[in-house]
Formats: structure tokens, C-alpha cells, sequence
């Protein structure tokens, strides 16, 4: 029920203040914030694995390439709203992060700025996470080694001028994996994190109905 609630009170606010700046702003407030984010296409690289795609639609001439990034929202609110229903349990700031993770990883533009908006949220979500852990850190060290490797390529694309557009849409591919191990990643170690707060309560519970048996 509580769950239910914030949900209910957040969807609440988002409605009441974007009714509020529509009042005021109008059309323009609608299409900054919400409608032009629907027909955006980015055919630019960018980290996004939408990018290529994206080029190879707009500069066919025969129809043979399909416009699948206005398909990505799909994934996107499929994954925050999996990640928000089973992860709500795993403290306050653990769902919010996982959530924008995924939404990052497979938004249809992605560039680096991007990246703020769930680091910002990270130490936030160390109270409840078991990162001392090798896993944890080799899952950081190879999402920004897949960032390195990302922008390896878009430097000889954009600099070069080497004609590696494929190669650097094979590194955004590679950049979404890792993306989601250290999703993955972050789950687990707050699973770990959850189970080992929760084990000195059943340790106490059995020491005490031992106890009591005893008595």
C-alpha cells in the first residue's frame, strides 16, 4: 500500500505540474518537454545504440530500412517499471537508480551528460548496496572501459575521418552491455546487502525460540 501511495502521489505532481507550466507556457512548454523527445531522431553517433539505425533509415531512399527507434520507449518503460515493482524493497534509492540506468542505456540519444543523471544517484544508494566487493568495482571498471573503447571509435570517425560508422555502433553495442552487467550488478549487491541485514534477525528469532523450548 505504500508503494501504491507514492506512486499515486508522484504521478499526482507530475501531472499537476506540468498541467501548471502548460497553463503558463503553452504549446511550447508541451513540445520542449514532452512531445519533441517523441519524434527526435539523432542519426549523429552518439553512445546510443539507436544511432546507426537511425542513419541508415533517414538516408535510405528505398524504404528498406525500418525506423526502429521510435520503438524505444517500449524497452525503456518495460525496464523502469520491472525494476520499480521488484527492487522497491531494497531501499529508498536502490529502484530509483537501477531505473535510471536502464533508462539511460537505452534511450535513442545518448551522450555523455546522460551519464550525470545516475551517478548523481549512485552514492546515494551505497547504504544499501554490498559494493566493497571485486564484482562491483570490475562491473564500474568495464562500463567506463566500454566508454573508452566507445570513444576510441568515434575519434577515428570524427577526427580521422576513418569510415568506421559500423565499428562504432559494434562499441555502443558493447557500451549497452555494459550498461546492463552493472545493472545487474547493482542488484545483486543490493540483494546481498538486504540478506545480510536480514540474517541477525533470524539468527535472534531462532536463539530465541531455542530458548524458550530450553525454558
Amino acid at each position: 500500500s505504500g508503494g501504491l501511495l507514492f506512486g499515486a502521489v508522484t504521478f499526482g505532481v507530475f501531472v499537476a505540474l506540468g498541467a501548471l507550466f502548460a497553463l503558463i507556457y503553452g504549446r511550447e512548454f508541451l513540445d520542449g518537454a514532452y512531445l519533441y523527445h517523441s519524434r527526435r531522431l539523432d542519426p549523429q553517433h552518439n553512445f546510443s545504440v539507436y544511432f546507426y539505425p537511425t542513419a541508415l533509415f533517414l538516408e535510405d531512399k528505398t524504404g528498406l530500412f525500418p525506423n526502429i527507434a521510435r520503438f524505444a520507449a517500449l524497452p525503456q518503460f518495460a525496464l523502469c517499471f520491472w525494476l520499480g515493482w521488484s527492487e522497491a524493497d531494497l531501499g529508498p534509492a536502490v529502484a530509483p537508480l537501477l531505473q535510471a540506468i536502464a533508462l539511460v542505456a537505452t534511450n535513442k540519444v545518448l551522450t555523455a551528460q546522460y551519464f550525470v543523471w545516475w551517478w548523481a544517484m549512485l552514492p546515494l544508494a551505497l547504504p544499501w548496496l554490498s559494493w566493497r566487493r571485486w564484482a562491483f568495482g570490475r562491473s564500474l571498471l568495464l562500463w567506463a572501459v566500454g566508454e573508452v573503447h566507445w570513444l576510441f571509435w568515434a575519434y577515428l570517425l570524427e577526427f580521422r575521418r576513418w569510415p568506421v560508422r559500423p565499428g562504432v555502433w559494434c562499441a555502443s553495442c558493447a557500451f549497452l552491455t555494459a550498461h546492463l552487467w552493472l545493472l545487474s550488478e547493482i542488484r545483486h549487491s543490493a540483494r546481498l546487502h538486504a540478506a545480510a541485514a536480514a540474517a541477525p534477525k533470524v539468527r535472534s528469532c531462532s536463539s530465541g525460540g531455542a530458548g524458550l523450548k530450553a525454558e
